[in-house]
């Protein structure tokens, strides 16, 4: 990420995925929690809702005070709660970073930047599919198929007796 210059907003990311989702979505709210979740989407990538929401809560944070930051979250249907260990995982692996001489970003990453550093991360996770056929190519070139269906197995029958005695071992004594 630091070579692609998208350190900054891998941070963010990854910090993001580490902690359980801030979002909140009532039962009884749940159009009013899309649309102001739809605030921070991206329409080319899920994974830049992140860093369009924790500019958001830096932006709030930095002009609120901490009882209107909460009502902030709430009118956006985060918790404050994840959103604040979501910062300190953020922070923790920033010195992370820090102590293993790793530079961030001053200028915001571009798409391909952000999307590049993930894709070095994930590469255990990336399949591709054939056109209009079932195997797929799956990391390390192993052949993957999805899994079918269980069927009862057989249980092999006793084995037959081989006509050989068995000798007992002689006690001690």
């Amino acid at each position: 990420a630091a070579r692609t210059g998208a350190l900054a907003e891998l941070l963010v990311i990854v910090a993001g995925l580490a902690v359980q989702d801030p979002r909140e979505r009532p039962h009884d709210r749940q159009q009013a929690a899309d649309e102001a979740h739809a605030l921070f989407a991206d329409r080319d990538s899920d994974f830049l809702w992140f860093v369009n929401a924790w500019r958001a809560h830096e932006e709030a944070r930095q002009a609120l005070s901490g009882a209107e930051l909460r009502r902030w979250a709430e009118r956006h249907f985060l918790s404050f709660l994840r959103l604040r260990e979501w910062r300190e995982t953020h922070h923790q692996l920033r010195l992370a970073c820090q102590g293993l001489a790793l530079r961030e970003n001053d200028t915001p990453a571009d798409f391909t930047a952000i999307h590049r550093a993930l894709l070095s991360g994930l590469l255990s996770q990336v399949f591709m599919r054939e056109e209009g056929r079932a195997p797929r190519c799956a990391p390390r070139c192993a052949a993957s198929r999805p899994v079918p269906r269980r069927r009862p197995i057989a249980r092999p029958s006793s084995p037959a007796p081989s006509g050989r005695k068995r000798r007992r071992r002689p006690t001690p004594g």
